[in-house]
């Protein structure tokens, strides 16, 4: 099957074929049924959040303590809306992608997480350099399982492709 951006990916895949080979291992990464758990579970938190934004009339009082006075309610909510439909849709292709091993529905995770992951580390990089006593510890855990639910996705991308592609 050939895949968009093929002429972009499959250059990219050659070149670093070895690095990228030593990352994924079948034994490390790119776990099917990890990846069918995984957005099932995704889906299902993703769906409730959503459900209790809808039916909620405001966000909770803690909740907006914790932000400030300068972040408007109405703002965050919707926001949150936003994220949470966009969450929804990135985690159902992700399943429709691994039930189906079609790489291109992996690609919008793929690129959301990407994108997601580099600002947090270029945030961790900045607190780091700028105060290291302001680093929050809970949130490195929460960046590594970030990092490895990536590197599954996109080993499984990878796996997915063929030979032909490239």
């Amino acid at each position: 099957m050939k895949v968009p951006f093929g002429h972009v990916l499959g250059p990219f895949f050659k070149q670093h074929s070895a690095y990228i080979n030593i990352i994924c291992k079948p034994c490390l990464f790119g776990s099917q049924v990890y990846l069918m758990v995984f957005s099932v579970v995704a889906l299902i938190i993703t769906i409730s959040d959503l459900n209790r934004l809808i039916g909620q009339g405001c966000l909770s009082p803690s909740l907006l303590k914790s932000l400030g006075p300068k972040v408007c309610p109405t703002f965050l909510k919707n926001s949150k809306l936003i994220g949470s439909g966009i969450n929804i849709y990135t985690y159902l292709f992700l399943l429709l992608g691994v039930v189906y091993n079609y790489p291109v529905f992996l690609m919008p995770y793929l690129f959301l997480q990407f994108l997601n992951i580099s600002l947090l580390a270029m945030l961790l990089t900045l607190t780091v350099i700028t105060n290291w006593s302001n680093l929050e510890k809970k949130n490195l855990p929460l960046f590594g399982f970030m990092v490895h639910n990536w590197l599954q996705v996109f080993c499984f991308f990878r796996s997915c492709l063929h030979v032909s592609d490239f």
